[in-house]
């Protein structure tokens, strides 16, 4: 039995206009609207999904003949997940 992380709506919405204001600087706009925003957010964490795979399947190939960056990018691709599942979590996706 788990116990799910009670976030305040405050701090939700705080952090919404935090990544907000992020993401409308990157993307050189004066107001993202909130359903790009949601798709922007969805797609980035699958970005992420996507990038652990590549990097893991690049460690595999790598195992036999460079074991330092096959370590790495296993390392790396273990970071991502556990920056996923955070992400997840503080964002009531998971």
């Amino acid at each position: 039995m788990g116990v799910t992380p009670v976030v305040s709506s405050q701090l939700r919405e705080e952090t919404t206009k935090w990544l907000k204001r992020t993401y409308s600087c990157l993307f050189q706009t004066s107001l993202v609207s909130d359903e790009v925003f949601r798709r922007l957010f969805r797609d980035s964490r699958v970005l992420v999904g996507y990038a652990r795979v590549i990097f893991l399947v690049v460690a595999l190939y790598y195992m036999t003949s460079n074991y330092i960056a096959a370590s790495f990018l296993y390392v790396l691709s273990g970071f991502l997940d556990a920056f996923d599942g955070w992400a997840a979590r503080k964002f009531n996706q998971g």
